[in-house]
This record gives structure tokens, C-alpha cells and sequence, in this order.
């Protein structure tokens, strides 16, 4: 909806929007992200973690960038401080060319829409992959019915491939992950190298996740964030050209609502009472991309105290 607000407003000023790039994320709030991954879980870990394996596809410099399935896309996340100076990285979410057409911006030859996550983060998810813990085979020994599995022993069979107890486990974690000293700490930090039990789920993927949603939750008195900034770079009528950027900066409150639910939660409760309210004229499936729904839900937004903020600055050309 602030993307189609800028977008529309410079369409009719007779402006083109020739670049939108967009970096978002829901993370913990800095000072709850405690654990080696910076992250905690607030719905599925399963959607967090596959989503880093999704293909991606984007708009560079009028290229058509396709970044192939399977974690490639955690390679390119590049680091960026926003907000004020948080350490965070940012890598391509999914098919962004699609929203050319959603946005009506078929003028545009950059449109990149992207997940941030805490710097860190995709080495981390990297190792995880490279370990084979993201896959989704089932595999004989993780069944629960299977007898118990210690997560260091569970670690050394997707290594050795075979149900063999690996002699020097920690040595051959940090081969397997390239030699990345961060991320074997990180490994021993979420508790992959202990003699603790793993929750056996029938999968890799679905066994870790079991143990990250009990070790990685939001405790008593934790609060989320969610970060987002979108860019756009203008070149209006007499050639000139400008950038401007929209900032939406929403904490949770730990006695309250999480800052993801107020963000989703809020724009359908003001997009019903639009239409219990008879103020919602068009039929069928609608988007927010028309100022009939996007502006009285933004200017809702904003009473109700979600946090935006935009500039402007002047570009040479």
C-alpha cells in the first residue's frame, strides 16, 4: 500500500518510478536477539527456514537476475545498517518481477524485493544446509518411532551418511560448513553438538525445527520488531531525478500485541470495516493497490500509531 501511495503519486505528476528496491523484515527486537541465529520464532520455522531456499528472481540494471533454488540465494545477501546502524543483511525474496505488473511500473528496470535478517544470520543457515539438517527426505533412523538419537549423533550420520558415530564430530562439522569457525560456534550455541535428545520428526528440516521452536521462542516480557525500507528512484518530466524512501519502524509490546500481528493483524480489521461500512464500491477479489482501499487504511495506520516515515533527496544526473 506505500509502495502504490509513492507509485500513484508520481504517475500523476507525470513521473516515472525507474528503480524500487524494498528490504523488509520481522525480527526480534535488537536486544532479544540473544541466540546464535539473532532470530526467535513467532509462526512456523519450517516457512522461515524453507525460505531460504526458495528461488529468486529480480530486476537489476534491466537484467533479469535468476538465483537458482536450493540456498544459492543466501550467497548473495550483502550487509547494510539502517535504522539507526543495526547490523543487518538483506537477500532476494522470491519472484519480485511479478510485482511490475502489480505495481504498474512497467517503466521500471530495477524491481528488487528483499528479507532482512540480523547480520549473520545466512552463514549460519548456510551451515545448517551444508549439514544437511534443511533437508526434507524422510530418513529411516528419524522416524518417531525410531529409538532415541542424540543430536551429535544425529549430526554425525548426515555427515557420514551411514549410521556410524563419526570420531572426531566437531572437526568434521567444521569441514563439512567450509571451515567457518562462526558458524561451528553457532552450531554448538543452538545445541546441535550435545548429548541431548532430538526430537525426531521424520525429516531433517522438520526434526530441527521441532527444537528451535522450543529453543528459540519469545520468553515473558520479549518483544519483536519489524524493519522496512523502501527506495524508489524518480525522473520526473524536465528530466530531473530524485529518491525517495518510506521507513516503517514498528516494535511489539511484550504486554500486548507483537509488532507482526498489529501490521497484519490492523490493515484487515480497517479493510473490514470499510466494507461493513458500505465505503468499499468494487466487486469480487480486490487488492490494496487502489487509493479508494490504501488511503483510508494507511491514514487509519497512522492514527492507530504504527510507525512511518519518508524523504526525499535530489539526485544528479
Amino acid at each position: 500500500m506505500l509502495a502504490m501511495q509513492c507509485i500513484d503519486e508520481v504517475h500523476d505528476k507525470g513521473g516515472k518510478v525507474l528503480s524500487f528496491d524494498l528490504l523488509c523484515g520481522g525480527l526480534p527486537a535488537p536486544e532479544c536477539a540473544d541466540n546464535p541465529l539473532k532470530y526467535k520464532f513467532s509462526w512456523s520455522p519450517k516457512g522461515v527456514l524453507l525460505g531460504t531456499m526458495h528461488p529468486a528472481t529480480y530486476l537489476k540494471d534491466g537484467k533479469l537476475v535468476e538465483v537458482p533454488r536450493g540456498g544459492d540465494i543466501l550467497s548473495t545477501a550483502q550487509d547494510v545498517s539502517l535504522f539507526p546502524d543495526l547490523p543487518l543483511e538483506f537477500f532476494p525474496n522470491r519472484d519480485s518481477v511479478k510485482y511490475r505488473e502489480v505495481y504498474q511500473i512497467p517503466e521500471a528496470s530495477t524491481i528488487v524485493r528483499s528479507t532482512l535478517r540480523y547480520r549473520g544470520f545466512c552463514g549460519i543457515a548456510q551451515g545448517l544446509l551444508r549439514l544437511g539438517l534443511l533437508g526434507d527426505a524422510h530418513v529411516q533412523r528419524l522416524q518417531p518411532d525410531s529409538a532415541p538419537l542424540r543430536w551429535r549423533d544425529l549430526l554425525a550420520i548426515l555427515i557420514s551418511q551411514s549410521d556410524v558415530r563419526t570420531p572426531d564430530l566437531r572437526s568434521s562439522v567444521l569441514e563439512t560448513v567450509g571451515g567457518d569457525q562462526n558458524v561451528l560456534t553457532a552450531i554448538e550455541g543452538l545445541g546441535l553438538l550435545t548429548d541431548a535428545p532430538a526430537p525426531l520428526r521424520g525429516t531433517p528440516i522438520d526434526t530441527l525445527c521441532a527444537h528451535l521452536q522450543e529453543r528459540l521462542q519469545y520468553q515473558p516480557g520479549e518483544r519483536d520488531a519489524i524493519f522496512m525500507r523502501e527506495t524508489f528512484t524518480i525522473q520526473w518530466p524536465n528530466r530531473t531525478k530524485e529518491q525517495r524512501w518510506i521507513d516503517l519502524v514498528e516494535y511489539g509490546n511484550p504486554d500486548g500485541y507483537t509488532a507482526m500481528a498489529r501490521c497484519v493483524g490492523l490493515p484487515t480489521a480497517i479493510a473490514a470495516r470499510l466494507i461493513l461500512d458500505g465505503n468499499v464500491k468494487e466487486k469480487g477479489i480486490v487488492r490494496p493497490t487502489i487509493p479508494s482501499l490504501y488511503n483510508p487504511i494507511l491514514r487509519t495506520l497512522r492514527d492507530e500509531g504504527v510507525h512511518l516515515q519518508s524523504g526525499i533527496s535530489r539526485l544528479v544526473n
